[in-house]
């Protein structure tokens, strides 16, 4: 029976999997569907977030991740101890791989509002209707992407 520090290592190891799983597929699905026509305004400005975001990135960060899970189980049922370090060392390059992504990310949100504008008026005339139709009756055409 297996004790609990590698009992403990193998369900860290499945959360790990689990996450490149998600990332994975996220970016795959993602990359399939943004340049579907759009019904609504809420999906044409959806499929515009997700032009911006980094999906090729996003996809070799979930197969490295793959990867690097079955690399670190080998080393979990290998005698060699050697084997379960490389394993670490590559989680940890994945782990930082992933942290410049999410930074990455996180700084293109800060910075969604001053790029956005151009890229609403390189739309089809079609899609920028669906876009204000979607926003409130309240407030004036384009002013949720020139507010402050």
């Amino acid at each position: 029976m297996a004790n609990k520090v590698f009992s403990t290592t193998l369900g860290i190891s499945l959360l790990f999997l689990a996450s490149g799983c998600l990332e994975l597929g996220f970016s795959l699905a993602v990359r399939s569907m943004m340049d579907n026509k759009p019904e609504s305004g809420q999906e044409a400005v959806r499929n515009l977030l997700y032009k911006m975001f980094p999906l090729t990135a996003g996809i070799v960060n979930g197969a490295a991740t793959l990867a690097i899970f079955a690399f670190t189980l080998l080393g979990l049922l290998s005698p060699m101890r050697s084997w379960l370090k490389a394993g670490g060392y590559l989680i940890n390059l994945c782990g930082l791989f992933t942290l410049c992504l999410g930074v990455y990310l996180w700084i293109m949100t800060l910075r969604l509002k001053d790029g956005f504008f151009p890229t609403y008026l390189e739309l089809d005339p079609s899609v920028q209707s669906l876009v204000q139709q979607s926003v409130s009756t309240d407030v004036p055409p384009l002013c949720f992407l020139l507010g402050p």
